[in-house]
């Protein structure tokens, strides 16, 4: 239903190969353009130099209009999902509260382990924004993010931008909506 809803064009799977059961394609369909990163460990592999190359895929197809809407998750849908989604929001410019408060519903996931404090005090998510800060310092976290992705992730000025012209709705693609879905 979702892709009829939604039109979703690409499944970008997070999972570790044996989280994905080693699968070629998406369970969404074969018409899917199935595109699998494994990452790990979310909020630490930011700054995972083993980690920037996936990192690296992971925005290159964002920046891609033809890829949209795109679909991403991870095994649990928290901690990888929740990186990405907070790496998008941040460089969305979307504010430190409304993003903490976007981590704090992958609460209801099932199988995650702890409650998501909104204080940040007792969760690891706070570990994103640490992390981000201390490689690229700037004056915001979206301008840190900004020099993240060119930094440590060589994207192009044009690459990022393209992001934000999709994500802002500068960009048609596929749809006169975007749906991401987390």
């Amino acid at each position: 239903q979702a892709l009829g809803i939604y039109g979703i064009k690409t499944d970008l799977d997070l999972r570790t190969n044996a989280e994905a059961n080693n699968i070629t394609k998406s369970p969404l369909g074969d018409d899917m353009n199935y595109v699998h990163i494994p990452t790990f460990k979310g909020y630490i592999a930011v700054n995972n130099e083993g980690q920037f190359e996936n990192y690296k895929k992971i925005f290159k197809l964002l920046a891609d209009s033809n890829s949209y809407p795109i679909y991403f998750h991870c095994y649990q849908g928290a901690d990888r999902t929740g990186t990405i989604a907070d790496l998008i929001e941040g460089l969305m410019g979307v504010s430190d509260e409304d993003r903490i408060k976007d981590y704090e519903l992958t609460s209801f996931s099932s199988g995650v382990d702890a409650y998501r404090d909104v204080s940040m005090s007792s969760c690891q998510y706070k570990f994103i924004k640490m992390n981000i800060s201390a490689i690229e310092k700037a004056s915001t976290y979206q301008k840190s993010i900004e020099m993240y992705l060119k930094d440590k992730l060589s994207l192009e000025d044009s690459e990022i931008k393209s992001i934000k012209d999709i994500l802002s709705g500068k960009v048609n693609v596929n749809k006169a909506d975007i749906a991401l879905i987390k």
